[in-house]
């Protein structure tokens, strides 16, 4: 049990288990990038890396230079592409990182190409096309003039090429099989002129279910792999992340008292009241708020608001003492929450709650409790412990 009062439990053997579902509903030839950006998805970026890689993944798939870097600090040898644009001095690491890059404008790939050649290396490229992200994506209108030059290039290798999908979560799937059409038109139409890609991928995890079509040569799977979707989560798909915390004072307080920031919670019979170390910093409390672009989400986000002012519990995350539900009271706090244990006499200082709640924003900020198989794994583990405990052939690939 972790000496801290909160922290994040990553189960890796979930991951691992996801990652071999998820193969199996691929064709053999169509190969799997794991998607680890943003610290694994909160599941810490290590941990969750080498568990997809032991379910089959083939390729990993980051957002930044300094993803990539820890990975490779680590002793992880498999592919990795970074799913962005480069800074003009983040490239030589990356190169010596042999890490495989994209291709978003001509002076980052003569840069490149440069580089690669002073450090004697062959870098690994894919070409990325905006299908609607308005991101690192080139214009429709620019492939070919991009494609040339890249293929010129003699120290760079064209591997992929790729899409990113933005409406694939939408009911109407009309429109992401429009998008799909497109970049696979897009795709012959280089071939015919005598450019081939040996990788074009464009799904992510809603297409991926929705689309089987759009899985081309390789797919890209984030939140499925740690059993979170935007989508229903398929049933034989595992959760591998819990927020959990402890109990470190528990109250009396009687009926009528008003408690919390602005006395909101007013209760309504003599209550027990447990207070747990994990607020709003920790990530916990908050919600991405974002523009609602239709009259049906801004009627969705009004009623949520107006259950939660109303404390209607279907809107509640669930928080569970040793299998039992029991009730947040009042505001969410900084660094604190309150619970409802009075119906729990039972329960004491020390005791363990997990919450329900999908990833929190904090990035990370927590400890992380690794468990696999069983067993507990602390985030001090090296990459030689894990391989060990593990016993898997799929870890030839690594350094420790």
């Amino acid at each position: 049990m972790p000496l801290e009062p909160k922290w994040i439990e990553v189960n890796l053997s979930n991951i691992v288990h996801n990652t071999k579902i998820i193969k199996s509903k691929l064709h053999q030839k169509v190969k799997l990038m794991a998607v680890v950006k943003a610290n694994g998805y909160g599941h810490h970026i290590i941990g969750a890396s080498l568990a997809a890689l032991e379910g089959g993944a083939e390729y990993l798939g980051v957002t930044s230079l300094r993803e990539a870097r820890t990975l490779r600090d680590d002793g992880i040898l498999a592919p990795i592409i970074i799913l962005a644009t480069l800074l003009p001095e983040e490239i030589e690491e990356s190169i010596k990182l042999d890490l495989t890059s994209t291709a978003t404008d001509e002076i980052t790939l003569q840069k490149m190409n440069k580089l690669a050649g002073k450090l004697n290396k062959k870098v690994k490229v894919h070409l990325t096309v905006d299908s609607g992200m308005g991101r690192y994506g080139v214009p429709f209108s620019e492939i070919m003039s991009l494609t040339k030059l890249l293929f010129s290039l003699e120290n760079l290798l064209p591997e992929g090429i790729y899409t990113h999908f933005p409406g694939a979560m939408l009911k109407n799937i009309n429109i992401t099989r429009k998008h799909l059409k497109d970049f696979v038109c897009l795709c012959s139409s280089l071939e015919e002129d005598g450019f081939y890609f040996p990788i074009k991928h464009a799904a992510n995890s809603a297409a991926f279910l929705k689309l089987p079509e759009s899985h081309l040569d390789m797919v890209r799977i984030g939140n499925l792999l740690y059993g979170q979707a935007t989508l229903n989560r398929p049933v034989d798909l595992l959760p591998a992340w819990k927020l959990k915390g402890k109990i470190t004072k528990i109250n009396k307080i009687p009926v009528g008292t008003r408690i919390g920031y602005g006395l909101e919670k007013k209760l309504k019979r003599d209550s027990l009241i447990g207070v747990v170390p994990l607020g709003f910093s920790d990530g916990f409390g908050f919600e991405l708020k974002q523009a609602q672009h239709r009259f049906y989400s801004l009627l969705r986000a009004l009623a949520k608001e107006i259950a939660r002012y109303l404390d209607l519990p279907f809107i509640k995350t669930k928080i569970y003492i040793d299998g039992k539900n029991v009730s947040l009271l009042g505001r969410i706090g900084m660094q604190h929450l309150l619970l409802d244990i009075t119906d729990f006499p039972e329960v004491k200082v020390g005791d363990c709650i997990t919450i329900t709640t999908g990833k929190i924003t904090s990035g990370g900020k927590l400890p992380y409790h690794f468990i696999t198989a069983g067993t507990n794994i602390f985030e001090n583990k090296s990459t030689a412990e894990f391989v060990k405990q593990h016993n898997s052939r799929n870890f030839t690939t690594f350094q420790s």
